[in-house]
Formats: structure tokens, sequence, C-alpha cells
């Protein structure tokens, strides 16, 4: 039974090794399938463990450093359930802990045997190299699979594993168990052709993640294993091949650094939005320093703080030259070390430290008991690998991450059954009858949790048929699938956007908010939520409703998100308000710099007062670059010609509600255009034309549909039309 359990265990962790970043699922960002079946799989094997050791009536446990500060650490996490309100992100990264800490243990209490050993290293070996081949045939798009996510360089990797720098990640965290192999196992043990082909694909495959913060980890790692292997005190005939093949490897990233010298310098703009997060971070440490914010207290927190903070750096408005910079929301601090302190404040930082200073004690005495040439190279792979992942978490967080998860777990496992560890047995005093019914008892409850964690596995399922769909805008399948996913444990914040997104489109208002709403108990401050709700409470004809939704929002806007105060504004114009909605306004053009539907706002609050030339001045200016919408309202002003006398509306100009209704009539005439509905295309495009007569973009694609439909006549009067009324407009190319 003894064997039976620590081979299964073995099996087990092997298989995750291979399937765990193998597997890929499309708009799964934070692995939830992934992460169900590490939390499944780490039920199953700590169970089977310790029901085996129930039934025997003994418990064997490898005495090492790391133990005790781990399990600290993990009681320490748990405190986060008291002290933060926030459950749902608490008890996800306090599941992803001990997961960790599972694995972890029963391995250290089962793998100590050299076979079991060889077969773990071997399928992170398998794993290592497989994901690596993965990622280059995905960069060199031999695969049909595509991410959502990435850009650029790393447009094709990030498909491997939805972000290029997981897949660095875990390419850095078994890397060196390759090389250390390769110096200090015995010839013939490990085949030296085999891994070599391991090193070389997995440092090629790094190159194209472009994680700067994994290329350093892996410089460090290689290293600091060149200098053990310098300073051991027996030669190793490995170390010259390896010499050879880093030779090998900087001279592939030497020509890769040349022929995408340009790409390269281009892709490395995360470090000003890691600044921001650190920031973020600090300011929310600087609340609660000594006993944190709780675990995950960064996700739904960091808008806020992010909110204030650009605020500041805007303080006398965004500057006239230049963009203004979007701000991507992180789910992470994108720093291991801020993080932890943010969210266990400095005593969980205390505790992480110690676990890390546990693991390389532990590996040192290994490393001074053992004799073994194979001893050595897997303490010094396991801590090579570890210090890489170090280093990446000062810009990164690989210790979150499910596959990666999996291999610290091993590597700590590795280290912490080593020879420098002692072996303590626990005896159960209990009749045999006894032992037995508490073996069926953990067993029973292994089988109960494995049933909770894959409710979330088939939600999620569920929830990412419902969004492909979307993305077909076949809302009905969405609205019916997100209902079918609520009967599981799916609350990510994402699934209400979505579902919410689905009851507006079917006209399910009432569905529409209480989904938004449901997103605004996990993120409090999001900015587009507050939009949504205050579009729909205005169509509802909720005006106060809708102001004080938009006055939210105004609270949470940064220099890039100037839609509140269009929104609020369009609210007091047509509440005969002129004053306080331009006001409101001007303020926003101080602070956002040059955007087009600010002064396109402005102009229609002009000329509603009647300000006739400081109305045609705003227009021209955002007809710069507005596009159409500015010059269809400057050709709405001229015609009414405006004399200074005060007009009790502006109906006509297109603002902020009307640009959102013509621009989803343009989607959707221009989506029949290209599957072939002309009919629909027809009605989409002759909506917006009867509504505004002399809108140039929906007279340009009325004359498509009748060129499609072999009226060319029509088609070219249309167009001549078009041309006339705005001589610079291009005709849209039709597909």
């Amino acid at each position: 039974m003894r064997g039976f359990s620590s081979w299964f265990a073995v099996v087990v962790v092997s298989a995750l090794l291979i399937a765990v970043p193998l597997g890929w699922w499309p708009k799964d960002p934070y692995g939830f399938i992934k992460w169900a079946m590490v939390g499944i799989s780490a039920a199953a094997m700590a169970a089977v463990w310790l029901a085996s050791a129930a039934a025997r009536g003994d418990v064997s446990i490898r005495r090492n450093a790391v133990n005790v500060p781990l399990l600290l650490f993990i009681g320490w996490s748990s405190i986060s359930l008291l002290i933060s309100p926030h459950r749902y992100y608490v008890l996800r990264r306090l599941s992803e802990v001990l997961f960790l800490g599972l694995i972890y243990f029963v391995l250290v209490c089962t793998a100590g045997g050299k076979r079991r050993r060889a077969v773990l290293i071997t399928a992170s070996m398998i794993g290592l190299c497989a994901i690596s081949v993965v990622g280059i045939a995905h960069y060199a798009d031999f695969f049909p699979a595509a991410s959502p996510w990435g850009s650029s360089l790393g447009r094709r990797v990030y498909a491997t594993m939805l972000n290029p720098n997981y897949l660095a990640a875990y390419i850095i965290s078994l890397f060196p168990l390759a090389l250390s192999f390769f110096v200090f196992g015995r010839p013939g043990r490990i085949i030296p052709a085999l891994l070599t082909v391991v090193m070389i694909s997995a440092s090629f495959c790094l190159l194209f993640t472009v994680s700067w913060g994994a290329w350093l980890g892996w410089l460090v790692a290689v290293v600091l294993l060149v200098t053990l292997a310098v300073k051991a005190p027996r030669r190793h005939p490995g170390l010259k091949k390896l010499v050879a093949i880093l030779v090998v490897i900087a001279l592939i990233a030497g020509a890769f650094f040349y022929m995408n010298r340009s790409t390269v310098a281009a892709d490395y703009s995360g470090m000003k939005f890691r600044f921001l997060y650190w920031r973020a971070c600090l300011a929310m440490i600087h609340e609660r320093p000594f006993v944190g914010s709780g675990l995950n207290g960064f996700w739904p927190n960091v808008t806020g703080h992010l909110t204030r903070i650009i605020a500041a750096d805007y303080r006398d408005g965004v500057p006239e030259v230049g963009p203004a910079e979007t701000v991507y929301e992180g789910v992470y601090a994108h720093n291991e070390y801020l993080g932890i302190w943010l969210e266990m404040g400095i005593i969980g930082l205390l505790l992480f430290i110690w676990v890390m200073w546990g693991f390389f004690v532990q590996a040192v005495r290994n490393l001074k008991s053992g004799e073994s040439a194979v001893e050595t190279a897997v303490n010094v792979g396991a801590v090579c690998g570890m210090a890489a992942m170090l280093v990446q978490s000062l810009v990164s967080y690989p210790l979150r991450l499910p596959a990666t998860t999996v291999s610290c777990a091993l590597l700590m496992a590795l280290v912490g059954s080593g020879s420098g560890s002692r072996t303590s047995t626990l005896r159960l005093s209990l009749p045999r009858p006894i032992r037995a019914l508490i073996a069926l008892a953990i067993i029973g409850c292994a089988v109960h949790v494995s049933l909770r964690l894959a409710g979330p596995l088939r939600g999620e399922v569920i929830y990412v048929e419902a969004r492909r769909a979307s993305f077909r805008g076949d809302w009905p399948v969405v609205a019916e699938r997100c209902r079918a996913a609520l009967k599981y444990p799916v609350a990510e914040p994402e699934f209400f956007d979505l579902m919410g997104d689905a009851c507006e489109k079917l006209g399910d208002y009432p569905g529409a908010i209480r989904a938004f709403y449901r997103k605004l108990e996990l993120k409090p401050y999001d900015v587009h939520v507050f939009l949504k709700l205050g579009k729909l409470y205005d169509r509802l004809g909720r005006g106060e409703r809708a102001a004080r939704c938009f006055e939210e929002a105004i609270e949470l806007e940064r220099h890039d998100s100037p839609d509140g105060r269009l929104y609020l504004a369009d609210i007091l114009l047509r509440e005969g308000r002129v004053r306080e909605a331009l006001a409101l306004l001007e303020e926003g053009l101080d602070r956002h710099g040059r955007n087009w539907m600010l002064r396109n706002s402005l102009g229609i609050v002009r000329a509603a007062g009647g300000e006739r030339d400081c109305a045609r001045k705003e227009f021209l200016a955002a007809r710069e670059s507005g596009g159409a919408v500015p010059k269809y309202n400057l050709m709405v002003l001229d015609k009414r010609g405006f004399s200074g006398k005060k007009s009790s509306a502006a109906g006509g100009f297109i603002g902020p509600r009307e640009r959102d209704w013509i621009g989803e009539r343009m989607d959707k005439g221009r989506s029949a255009l290209r599957s072939g509905r002309y009919e629909d295309a027809r009605a989409a495009f002759r909506a917006v034309l009867d509504a505004y007569p002399e809108y140039v973009p929906a007279l340009s694609n009325l004359g498509i549909y009748y060129m499609k439909t072999q009226r060319m006549e029509e088609a070219l009067d249309l167009w001549r039309r078009a041309t006339a009324l705005d001589p610079g407009h291009r005709l849209e190319i039709p597909r």
C-alpha cells in the first residue's frame, strides 16, 4: 500500500508537469481550468497518501528546513478570510496556496527514492521540451490556434500559454535541471543528446516570449550553475560541453536580437505599467502594512488607487503633445514581493522569505551530506531553477500560475526529500477496523472536494462557449450559455460583464442591470460598468439614477476615459442646464487634452447656448481627428445658421447617445455586407440615414449595398452625394 500511494503521487505529478502547460483554452487568462486540474490532482494524491497511512497505522514524514515555515505561511494565509471583505478573491488564492502545499508535502513524503525522482525529472523534461516546441511552432504560425491577446514579436507565442510571461516562467523554472544533469549527472544515466535538445529548444522558445524578466532569470540561473560547477571539489566533464552549448545558444540569441532589434525594443513597453502597479501596491501597503489587505487584495482594489495616482500625475491636464496613454488594469502586482506584502502584510512577507531561506539551507545540507552525482545534480538544478523564478518575480508573478506552481512544488520537494533530510514515523494506535473507516472517510472527502473543484471546471467550459459565441455576435446563445454556467460556481468578474452585455443586446435591461451590479460586487471600482449602468438607466428614462452612475464614473475617470463627462453633459443639456454641462466639459478638456469627443460635445452645448462661432470652432477642432461625427455636426450648424439666439435644444446633432446608436447600426450593416445578408445591411444603413440624412459613412456603405446588388447607377449617385458632402471621405472597400 505504501508503494502504491508513492507511485500514484509520482504519476499524478508527472502527468501535471506535461498536461498543465500543454493544455490551452482560449479566453481563460486566469487559468481556471488548469487550476481545477491541479486542485483535483492535489486532492487525489493527498487522499490516497493519507488513506494509505491510516490503513497501515503509521505516517512517515521527512523533516527538513522547509516544512515548518511553509506550514506557518499557509496558516497565516488563512487569516485573510477574516480580514478581507472579498471572500471570492481570498478563497481563490488560498486554494492555490493549498494546492502547492499539498503537492509539496505528499511528494516530500513519498518521492525520496531514486527511481521515483527519475520519473518526476524525466516528466518535467518532457513537459519542458514539448511546450517549447509548441511555442516555437505557434510563433512560426504552424498551428491555427491564436490568442485574444498579444501583439508584435510575441503575438503568436501568446497562444501557447495565453501569455508569453507564463510560458517563460515555466521554461526558466525547469531549464536549470537539464543544465545541472548535463554537468553533474553520470554519463549514460540520461542521454546527453536529449538534454541538449531540451536546453536549446527551451532557450530558443524563451527568446520568442520577449520576457525580459525571464531572460534575466535564465542568465542568473546559468551563471549560478556554472559558478557552482567551477567551485565544486570534483571535476565535471560535462562542464566543457555545457560551455559549447551556451556558445551555440549565445549565437542564436545574438542573431535573434539583430534580426528583431527594433521590435524587441518596441515590445518592452510594459515597465511603465509596472511602475504604476507598484505605486498602487505601495499605496495599499501603506494602509495596512502589518497584516495586509487579504489574499488577492490587489485585483479588486487596484482601479481606485490607479485613478488617484494618474489624476495626481496629470493634475494640470494631459500634455498637448503626444497621445494619451491607455492604462491596462493588471490582475496581479507584477512584483511577487510587493504582492505578498500587500496581501499578507510584513508578517506574510517575512514568512515567505523564511520559506525560501529554508529551501536554500536544505539544499546546502543535501549537497554537504550527499555523495552521489545525481543528488548533486538534483539540488543544484532545483536551486538554480528557484533562483530564476525569484529573479523573474521582481517584475512578474510566476508563483501564481498553475503550471509554475506545479514546477515550484516539484523543486521544493526535490530539495525537501534530499539526503540532508530525516524521516520521522508517527504511529496510530487504533484498531484496524477504525483505521479502515478513517481511510474510507478520507477517500470520501477527497471525492467530495474533487466534485466541488470540478464545478468551476464545468462552468468555465460553458463560459468559454459563451465567450466564443459573443465573438460571432450570437447573443441568444451567449445568454443561454451564461444561464447554464450560473448553475456552477463561476463567479469571475468578466463573466457578469458578458452576461450583462448579452442581456442588453437582447433587450433585457433589468437582467443586464442585475448582472452589472454583481460585477461591481467583485470589482467596485470598475469605471466601465458604471458607464454601462448609466447608459441603461438613461435608456429606461431614469435620468437621476443615470446621472448618479455617470458621476461615479467621473470620480474614477482617468486621463484616457472621458465618457462619463460626455454622457452626464448630455443629460444636463436635455434638462436645459447648459451652464453646468459647459463647465463639466471644459473641466474635462483641461484634464484630457486633445479629445475629439469632448470637443464635439462642447460644440453641441455651445450651439444649444446660441454661441454659433464658438460651436463652429469646437467642431472644427474635433474634425481634425474625429472622423464623420463632428463633420456632420458642422454641416448641421452651418445649415441652421444660429445667430446668437439661445436654443432650448440641440436636436439634429450627433452626441454621445446618438453616436452609440449609429455605431451599432453601422457595425450591424457592415457585418451583414460581409456575410452576404444584403437586405439586412440596407435596413441598417437606411435606419441611420432616416435619422441623419447626410451622414457620409452611411451613404457610402449604402452605395456598396447597391453595387453588390448590381445597381451601379444608384451606387454612383450615393457616392457622389457622399463626396460632395465630404470631399476628403475615403470610400470603404467592399470585402
